[in-house]
């Protein structure tokens, strides 16, 4: 911490020092009685059920704050902050203590990509023994972060590297990957998932960010700007746009950066404000001053940048404010601070999800640019006929009228192979839908795709190029069309999204039945499906979950991007951070999406091992907010008897207010009209029996019909 880069952390104006003294007095003096209220009312909370913060915990972390989503309006009570006016009335503080087994200071904080209940904060933050570090944390029946489970440990095992002089940036980006900023070095640390050390670092000074950065964060989808990285310094004030582009890593290169406004007071942890939030506007970002112990808040220009004259204080007297992100289940603000106690604090009251704003007419294109071979052995004649079709819907609008606009280019390639020709064949389709667009977007690229033994397909990859389509993944499906293949066990494919995700969609799968080119099969992978691809086959017309029976996959040939992969596995009960929902739910659909098909090698056989998706793929996607969906299942209990009069309450963002089901006779509840995307907690209550798992949190792609409680024996 010594140094002449290194900023004082301690080094506090008077005139701040004066404000913290003031206004924690004022706390404990004005604000006793809320503490004792909180008490009161966590007493009976649990007295009636509730799951609450646990007093005395086996894991011997302290109970701080109250686990209820009402909370103290206004006061941080035991850390002498306050929210303030025009948000204190609708806003509430909750200090959820230290962190068990992070050592001081604490740097920036976020969730897991692939799991919202394991939380990932910098320990130790500023030094060359930095590290991140990982912790359960528990969440109430309404899904607010109450307190931490267990002690941490080092992210994401043991002698892991990441998070060296980590500072309040700590941030899930595209592709999955970690970034951390430095300071002071002025660095900006990647890490992949599956590493234990840095994959790259980007020193910023040649960049002309000023020394030393504080925080970055990444614009949602659906905000001006979506998708820009954001980077603030602490010393300097200053806010930067950094453009960056795959390094073919499976990192990203800063290829230029744009300097911003000036944001005083030592800018820390960015935010961006859940749309709909109370008393913001529309767009807004939230901002950690660790200088002068302020968040501060101000509204987005077009470019998702911070309108500094319009900045308003949303916290103050804090000490050492420090990183930020917002709990996607939830939409609570979290932040930590550095120094003095290293406390881990939560604000509720803001919208839970973020809603796209659709619009009525839109402009889809699809592109696409196949290749396709053809190997004989004596001298014929061939002609190929590539017929794309398009049948897209750019986004949806609060109605759901239909919208099917026409289109059937039709491109002719001819080739005369002698012993190996090729035919290349190059359409392009454009399709300017009017009206108001159905909720349902389908792109696709008919033209076959064809594989030989060892060797990587024809096209490789094959495209499709997205325009038009929702601005926000509620769900995803990939359809490959027609396939045969004499060794199904040989194919492999590999999704790459626009953003950069590279997800395995199958893998190893279907033995050695061939599947007969007579009779080719059509494969649909959709999430939270019961079925997965067989691994000894047949593979049959379906849909499955997405598969890989063998893990480890090693590279596809470039121009892929190499590895590592997300490899969903062979278990439909798979973590999100496994489904195609968990990797590309929420991000923009427009841009190219690449299909990368190799037939492996795997199985060798004298004959000739070849195999097509012969109708080609296609996408289809469902907006976050398209409706119409349902949830239900059936309360029993432990021995498989019906619940009769249980009461099941589901309530998530997409319900003006929760909704309240009574089971029947044989224990079976029902919700229609719900929303494909959106994220629902699912709770059961009985007069007469008791819950191990009282709750669920599903998110709903498709009508989901074992939503099932049992009841503990």
């Amino acid at each position: 911490m010594l140094g002449q880069n290194t900023r004082s952390r301690f080094r506090v104006g008077w005139n701040l020092v004066f404000l913290v003294i003031a206004t924690t007095i004022f706390s404990f003096t004005a604000a006793g009685s809320h503490a004792a209220d909180l008490s009161f009312i966590d007493s009976v909370r649990q007295l009636l059920g509730g799951q609450m913060t646990q007093s005395g915990a086996p894991d011997g972390r302290a109970k701080s704050g109250a686990a209820i989503p009402v909370g103290t309006p206004g006061a941080c009570v035991g850390i002498g902050a306050m929210i303030v006016p025009p948000f204190d009335n609708d806003y509430s503080c909750f200090v959820l203590g230290s962190v068990p087994g992070v050592p001081a200071n604490y740097g920036g904080l976020t969730l897991k990509f692939d799991d919202p209940n394991t939380l990932l904060i910098g320990g130790e933050a500023n030094s060359g023994s930095g590290r991140i570090y990982q912790i359960g944390v528990i969440r109430d029946v309404d899904m607010h972060i109450t307190g931490f489970t267990g002690t941490a440990t080092v992210y994401p095992s043991a002698g892991a590297t990441i998070g060296v002089n980590n500072d309040g940036g700590v941030v899930f980006g595209p592709g999955n990957v970690l970034f951390v900023t430095r300071y002071p070095v002025n660095e900006l640390e990647q890490t992949k998932v599956g590493s234990t050390a840095p994959d790259k670092v980007i020193d910023l000074t040649p960049l002309g960010i000023s020394s030393s950065v504080g925080s970055i964060g990444f614009v949602p989808a659906g905000f001006p700007g979506a998708g820009q990285m954001k980077i603030v310094s602490y010393n300097g004030g200053g806010w930067y746009t950094g453009a960056y582009a795959p390094d073919g890593n499976g990192t990203y290169d800063i290829t230029s950066v744009t300097p911003g406004p000036t944001i005083s007071g030592g800018p820390e942890g960015i935010a961006f404000v859940p749309p709909g939030s109370p008393v913001f506007p529309q767009f807004s970002v939230l901002v950690a001053q660790y200088q002068v112990g302020n968040i501060v808040t101000a509204p987005l220009d077009a470019n998702g940048d911070p309108i500094v004259a319009n900045q308003q204080n949303f916290m103050q007297g804090l000490s050492g404010a420090e990183g930020s992100f917002i709990d996607p289940l939830t939409g609570d603000f979290l932040f930590s601070t550095f120094g003095g106690s290293n406390q881990v604090v939560r604000v509720s009251g803001f919208q839970s999800l973020v809603s796209p704003t659709p619009t009525a007419t839109a402009t889809a294109t699809a592109t696409n640019t196949p290749t396709a071979t053809a190997t004989a052995t004596s001298t014929p004649t061939s002609t190929a006929t590539v017929v794309p079709t398009l049948t897209p819907t750019a986004t949806a609008t609060a109605s759901t009228p239909t919208n099917t606009p026409t289109n059937t280019p039709t491109a002719t390639a001819t080739s005369t192979p002698m012993a190996t020709a090729t035919a290349s064949a190059t359409t392009t389709a454009t399709s300017t839908p009017t009206g108001s667009p159905t909720p349902f977007g389908i792109f696709a690229n008919p033209a076959p795709i064809c594989t030989t033994l060892g060797n990587p397909a024809s096209p490789y990859p094959s495209t499709i190029t997205v325009n038009g389509g929702p601005s926000h993944i509620g769900a995803l499906r990939v359809v490959l069309v027609d396939l045969y293949h004499v060794i199904p066990d040989n194919l492999d494919v590999l999704l790459v999204g626009p953003n950069g995700q590279q997800y395995l969609l199958m893998a190893d799968a279907g033995g050695t039945i061939p599947i007969d080119p007579s009779a080719p099969v059509t494969l649909t992978f959709a999430d939270f499906q019961p079925n997965v691809l067989p691994d000894s086959g047949p593979l049959v017309t379906g849909v499955y979950d997405p598969t890989t029976w063998e893990s480890g996959q090693s590279n596809f040939p470039p121009p892929a991007p190499p590895g590592p992969y997300v490899e969903p596995g062979s278990d439909p009960n798979r973590p999100i951070g496994l489904t195609m929902f968990g990797n590309f739910a929420f991000t923009n659909s427009n841009g190219v999406w690449s299909l990368y098909v190799r037939d492996d090698g795997g199985t060798f056989t004298t004959e000739s091992i070849t195999g097509c998706i012969n109708g080609g793929w296609q996408l289809e996607f469902v907006p976050v907010d398209a409706a119409g969906v349902s949830l239900s299942g059936r309360v029993t209990t432990a021995d498989g008897r019906g619940i009769r009069n249980a009461r099941v309450i589901v309530s998530g963002n997409g319900l003006p207010e929760p909704r309240t089901a009574t089971t029947g006779s044989f224990g079976y509840f029902s919700f229609e009209g719900l929303t494909a995307g959106q994220t629902y907690v699912v709770t059961v209550t009985s007069q007469r029996y008791t819950f191990s798992v009282p709750s669920r949190v599903i998110t709903l792609v498709d009508n989901v019909a074992d939503a099932d409680f049992v009841a503990d024996p």
